[in-house]
């Protein structure tokens, strides 16, 4: 069985839809919020020098939220059964990030 590590800031913004998956899913995750003083040592490690970041089973790290939120979809069976419900789940994932970029 896998293990994850989501690293994000103290807020919601890119970090919660991840967040939302794993609680959805019922998977546990350690959250880690990384803060203001942590910040600056860990940016230069990260894959993009930017959060989120997902770390599975310890070794494995990936940046960017999207790519975070579609390997969660389909580890835990949440993209769709065929090719009408991946697009109305990828119409959903595109409209959420709309919404965060017009706010």
């Amino acid at each position: 069985m896998s293990t994850f590590k989501l690293e994000y800031l103290p807020g919601r913004y890119y970090g919660e839809t991840a967040r939302l998956i794993f609680h959805f899913s019922g998977q546990k995750f350690d959250d880690v919020k990384v803060d203001n003083d942590s910040w600056p040592k860990r940016k230069p490690t990260t894959p993009f020098g930017t959060v989120p970041v997902l770390t599975v089973d310890e070794n494995v790290e990936i940046g960017q939220s999207m790519a975070i939120y579609h390997y969660l979809g389909r580890k835990f069976n949440l993209t769709g059964k065929d090719e009408l419900e991946i697009a109305q789940v990828n119409a959903l994932g595109d409209y959420q990030k709309e919404l965060m970029v017009s706010t």
